[in-house]
């Protein structure tokens, strides 16, 4: 099983993906449609439908796990998190935006795609990369023919264009709205307090035993010691084997002669080129070149600039766009060809040099082949120890024989409880093992003492054995060991009712028309007061967030209660101070006025999008996600 498992990695995640998902996540280049991953009626199972389209269930998870293999994270994690229903989303609003720009008769003409095409390419070109081979790390890294990554980028581009229209209205802030939110953010207010703290109240009896024992049962769970265990994990690493193997010069020279074509490096061909923006200027480069005015020269002759001209560069015929390979793997060495046309424009290309086929020496890789030969020689003998140690210990061969005479190394970690924390101190003792921690501890607390578990492979590469040295149930502290804390808790308990019944009394005084001072009086307490207590920042008031947010919600002249450390307060809303707009500094202004320039267009575009969404009748299977994704993955 466990060759199974190790061959099956091997395979590989797709090593490309559609688009990364924090680009999706920031509402960048959403490309719809591509690999007809909306395609209506494909399938009878589908994930959600926007309008008469569908995204069917197999389509989605395909696009899904591709994701989330770049980032590390298992599907069910995706969705357990909500990342799985941004992307959905996601693609859901692509397609929204689609049937918008559809409606609004908005077409993508030839002309706007090619500059589309050029402008991406070009800035994707900063390191010296020509728009060619930009265009195919594109094509490569999305997993897409040149033709359906076209037709995706004419939609995303209608698409902008709808999207680009809603956000250029948001970019007028009205003056008032300023005013408000200026107000609301420097707002602030004067209170009266009155704090009653627990232990103002001195009259509580103690409780009797026959109570205290009834108390005891219905806290029982305060007093809970939960199961711990100790356990021995006996590690299997590379370095443990890695001396066993032995590789020969001769293995290596039969390993190359059965690979010889993979070190065969095919035909290439160095070419320069320039990319014209019409047939006409191509023509004109072109001419110029094959009388002899060298290729950067005659760029720049005619289109008054060199920009587009690209240094000799080797390329494999595979490595060439289909419609230049052909007629470059065809010329002569020093052969002017052209004008070509493809979608990044019209190529004059000239070919400098032709390499012939070569097969790299033996001594040259040979070190490279070792090292391969190595890593897999150590993977197969870690791979065969471990099911040897696995078969061992299912025969019932002793945990410590097997790890002696294996040269396991070993760690003993305890006591701790099932989260993996240590009983006598507040600190995970499974910090060194985090990727692979949860897997262990489910392990740890999966078998009796004495026993040993199955071989677990860590994501490191490692092997490791769990032994379970001790068990230890949960438990109760006895009555008899906690009567003291029982009492104490019991009286803090009646102290906080009598107290949070004086409160509530005097709230409903206040609200009969007692004032607050009087309030005070009678409570035997002094009143405190503050001013200019910030929306953010209670000062000295030292107010608690609950209280705090229920101040500034608070009608002047209302009172509101409210939990403060071992007691309640009672708070009166005396005044609220509303700052004048025009006297604030301009900096404050500047930076409403920008933070509102950052959030509406977004929410307006949030805003139209949620409109279509139901004007669009929007529907999401939840049920088959909660299917596919709620339990866990049987990689199947």
């Amino acid at each position: 099983m466990l060759r199974a498992m190790r061959d099956g990695a091997k395979q590989g995640w797709m090593k490309y993906i559609l688009l990364g998902f924090l680009v999706l996540a920031g509402g960048g280049l959403v490309l719809t449609d591509v690999g007809g991953f909306f395609r209506g009626g494909v399938s009878a199972h589908d994930v959600a439908e926007v309008g008469d389209f569908k995204i069917s269930a197999q389509d989605f998870d395909r696009n899904a796990r591709r994701y989330f293999a770049q980032e590390n994270m298992d599907i069910q994690s995706a969705y357990r998190y909500g990342f799985l229903d941004n992307i959905l989303q996601n693609e859901i609003n692509a397609r929204l935006l689609s049937l918008s720009s559809a409606d609004l008769g908005i077409r993508i003409s030839d002309e706007q795609l090619t500059q589309e095409l050029l402008d991406m390419t070009e800035s994707m070109a900063q390191t010296e990369e020509s728009r060619k081979l930009a265009l195919q790390r594109i094509l490569r890294q999305q997993g897409v023919s040149e033709t359906n990554f076209l037709a995706s980028l004419r939609q995303e581009t209608a698409n902008r264009i709808v999207r680009d229209n809603l956000m250029s209205g948001s970019n007028i802030i009205p003056e008032s709205l300023t005013s408000v939110l200026y107000q609301y953010e420097h707002e602030t207010r004067d209170v009266d307090v009155l704090i009653l703290k627990n232990d103002r109240i001195s009259d509580v009896e103690p409780p009797s035993d026959d109570s205290l024992d009834l108390y005891y049962e219905a806290n029982k769970m305060a007093f809970l010691i939960p199961e711990n265990r100790t356990i021995t994990l006996a590690v299997l690493n590379e370095e443990m084997v890695k001396d066993r193997i032995e590789i020969t010069d001769e293995e290596l020279e039969l390993d190359y002669q059965a690979n010889v074509e993979t070190f065969t490096v095919p035909e290439r061909r160095v070419i320069e080129q320039t990319i014209g923006s019409s047939p006409e200027k191509a023509q004109e480069i072109f001419n110029l070149a094959k009388d002899g005015t060298n290729l950067k020269g005659a760029t720049a002759n005619v289109k008054g600039s060199d920009t587009s001209y690209q240094d000799p560069d080797e390329f494999e015929k595979s490595g060439l766009l289909e419609d230049i390979a052909d007629p470059v793997f065809a010329a002569q060495k020093s052969d002017v060809i052209g004008p070509i046309e493809t979608p990044l424009g019209w190529h004059v290309i000239r070919v400098t040099d032709i390499i012939e086929p070569d097969t790299i020496p033996f001594d040259q890789v040979k070190e490279d082949l070792r090292n391969d030969l190595m890593a897999e020689r150590i993977t197969d003998v870690m791979l065969d120890t471990a099911n040897d140690i696995d078969d061992r210990l299912a025969g019932g061969e002793e945990f410590k024989s097997v790890v002696d005479e294996i040269g396991l190394t070993t760690q003993t970690i305890g006591p701790f409880k099932q989260s993996g924390v240590a009983v006598d101190k507040d600190e995970d003792l499974f910090g060194s093992y985090m990727s692979d921690r949860d897997e262990i501890l489910e392990t740890a607390f999966g078998f009796d003492i004495g026993e040993s578990a199955p071989i677990l492979e860590l994501r490191d590469g490692r092997f490791l054995v769990i032994h379970v040295d001790d068990v230890q149930e949960q438990r109760y502290r006895s009555f008899d060991d906690v009567k003291d804390e029982l009492v104490q808790k019991w009286m803090n308990e009646q102290k906080s009712l009598t107290n949070r019944a004086d409160a509530q009394d005097t709230l409903a005084k206040i609200k009969g028309g007692i004032s607050f001072g009087d309030a005070a009086k009678e409570l035997g307490i002094g009143k405190k007061s503050f001013s200019n207590i910030k929306r953010r920042d209670p000062g000295e008031a030292k107010l608690p967030l609950q209280a705090l947010d229920q101040l500034f919600s608070l009608p002047e002249g209302e009172t509101l209660l409210s939990p403060y450390n071992d007691g309640y307060i009672l708070v009166n809303l005396k005044n609220i101070n509303l700052p004048d707009p025009e006297k604030a500094e301009n900096a404050d202004i500047s930076k409403i006025q920008t933070d509102l320039f950052r959030v509406l267009p977004a929410e307006v575009v949030n805003q139209y999008l949620g409109s279509l969404q139901a004007s669009s009748k929007v529907k999401i299977n939840r049920r088959l996600l909660d299917q596919m994704y709620g339990t866990e993955d049987t990689g199947s």
